[in-house]
Formats: C-alpha cells, sequence, structure tokens
C-alpha cells in the first residue's frame, strides 16, 4: 500500500509538473500577446497623434485663409462707393456699410436688426419692404429706382437688391 501510494503521488507531482509547465507556456503566450498589443497601441496611438497633427496644421491652414478672405471681403463692403446692405429674410438689417451711414445719416447701431419701416416710416418704409418680398417670394435679383429724402434733400439711387442662400440652397435674406 505504501508503494502503491508513493507512484500514485509521484504521478500526481509529474502532472502538476506537466500541467504547471502548461500553464506557464500559456502565460508565456499570454504575455508575449499583451507585450505585442502594447506596442501595436503605442504605434496606433503614435500614428494616431502624427495623422491629428497634420490634420490640425491644416485646420490652421484653412483657418488662417477663411481669416484673410473675411478681412478682404470686410475691407471690401466698408470702402466700397456703393452703399451695401444685408437684411434678413424678415427683412431685419444684418449688416450696413459706412457708405450707407454717410448716406442715409443712419448709424448702424441704429439700423441693426430693425426693418425699413421701423427706420423710413410712411411710404419709403412700405416700398422698400414690397421690393423685398418681390426678391424673396420670386428669388430673382430686383433693379428698382429709389428715393430717399434726407437733410440734403431727395435723392435717387439705383438698387441691385437679389437673394442671397444658404448652403442647402434655401434664401437666407437680401
Amino acid at each position: 500500500l505504501e508503494e502503491l501510494t508513493q507512484r500514485m503521488d509521484d504521478a500526481c507531482r509529474s502532472n502538476m509538473e506537466a500541467l504547471t509547465d502548461s500553464q506557464n507556456q500559456r502565460f508565456a503566450v499570454c504575455l508575449a500577446v499583451a507585450i505585442l498589443l502594447m506596442g501595436l497601441t503605442c504605434v496606433g496611438v503614435y500614428e494616431a497623434g502624427r495623422r491629428q497633427s497634420v490634420a490640425v496644421r491644416a485646420l490652421r491652414t484653412s483657418e488662417g485663409k477663411l481669416s484673410e478672405t473675411n478681412r478682404f471681403l470686410t475691407d471690401l463692403i466698408e470702402h466700397s462707393a456703393a452703399l451695401i446692405f444685408v437684411k434678413d429674410s424678415e427683412g431685419r438689417y444684418e449688416l450696413v456699410n459706412r457708405r450707407w451711414e454717410e448716406v442715409t445719416g443712419v448709424t448702424r447701431e441704429r439700423v441693426l436688426a430693425k426693418t425699413d419701416r421701423e427706420l423710413f416710416p410712411g411710404e419709403m418704409g412700405d416700398r422698400f419692404s414690397e421690393n423685398d418680398r418681390k426678391v424673396l417670394q420670386t428669388g430673382q435679383p430686383l433693379l428698382v429706382e429709389k428715393s430717399v429724402v434726407d437733410a440734403t434733400g431727395k435723392r435717387i439711387f439705383l438698387s441691385t437688391k437679389f437673394p442671397f442662400r444658404t448652403t442647402e440652397g434655401d434664401i437666407r435674406g437680401i
């Protein structure tokens, strides 16, 4: 019985050692896979960072160009001899240039967010609003003769009103 017990004990130890070697091999494989995945992750993070850096540089370049274009258009509008204004689809002023202020005698602080009827009471405001309505309804430019009475007398202007659109093509204003 003692000999049988010893043989069973030896067989169990042998199986345990084999099992331990097998577990050690599995652990070593798992460790190697984990190290490989960490390495790949580091490479992936580096590559993603590099791509992001390239994208950020491209975005900054685009922002710079957009800023230059915006500055150019602002200067063009402000220094034009023409009266330039922009209204939303409800007829509220969103922009007027310096020349518009000079001719009408109305400051942009007073005009922005107002309608023609609020700024030019009576027939003149009604006429301006009617022309806007035609442009908004038809979506077509309109060439009209406008007269404005100010401190210097009656002035007559040839005005082109046209719709401007969203990127989707909807009319956003005049």
